[in-house]
């Protein structure tokens, strides 16, 4: 079920970047980047969702006492072959994020990292499932959540504070290098907002 809200997810990644790559216009004079942020605030919520969903299933095999369920050979090779591919995937997506400036690609990497802790509960889980410890795999659950939510959270904080025009640049490194301009005797009401890649930043000059 997580991955297939990671595969959602990098749907939703496709048509967003191909959008928030669209030049400005008219109606958008400051350009479209912020549906990058939009995106990534998403996936925000979709783990932070799914995470909610996943540890109230676990806390009712909990209190009902739910029997371990029965685990065939096959799921650990499946398990396997996931943990291998979510590793690639994590590590080539925020390494591509992070020299892109891309904040979807560096929320969709956290995102597939939270898909490796999970299967690592899972593989912990199935052991001691094996081994006779019905309540293995609930607890399991619950502590992963409580990880991918931390990981929600960060997604969410980092791309909302964009969207609500958290200061890009300090104020006081652009008052020095603005004063050092010959001719301008001031400056003052430093503004800057946007994402790394495209800052937008006003202020006031004072002049002779």
């Amino acid at each position: 079920f997580h991955s297939m809200l990671d595969g959602g997810s990098n749907v939703l990644g496709l048509v967003a970047l191909k959008a928030a790559a669209n030049p400005p216009d008219m109606d958008h004079p400051y350009g479209h980047q912020k549906i990058e942020m939009i995106a990534a605030s998403a996936i925000g919520l979709i783990i932070g969702a799914g995470s909610f969903r996943f540890a109230w299933t676990a806390v009712a095999a909990l209190v009902h006492h739910a029997p371990a369920p029965q685990i065939a050979s096959q799921g650990f090779v499946i398990m396997g072959a996931t943990l291998v591919t979510n590793i690639f995937v994590a590590t080539y997506e925020a390494r591509e994020g992070r020299r892109l400036k891309s904040p979807f690609l560096i929320a969709d990497a956290a995102h597939t990292t939270t898909d490796i802790l999970v299967t690592l509960a899972v593989i912990g889980s199935l052991i001691a499932t094996r081994a006779g410890v019905a309540w293995a795999a609930p607890v399991a659950t619950i502590g992963v959540m409580v990880v991918i939510l931390l990981v929600a959270w960060r997604i969410l904080s980092e791309n909302l504070g964009v969207l609500l025009d958290r200061v890009a640049v300090d104020a006081d490194r652009i008052r020095e290098l603005v004063v050092e301009v010959p001719g301008i005797a001031g400056c003052h009401r430093v503004r800057s907002r946007g994402v790394e890649t495209a800052i937008q930043i006003d202020l006031h000059i004072q002049v002779d």
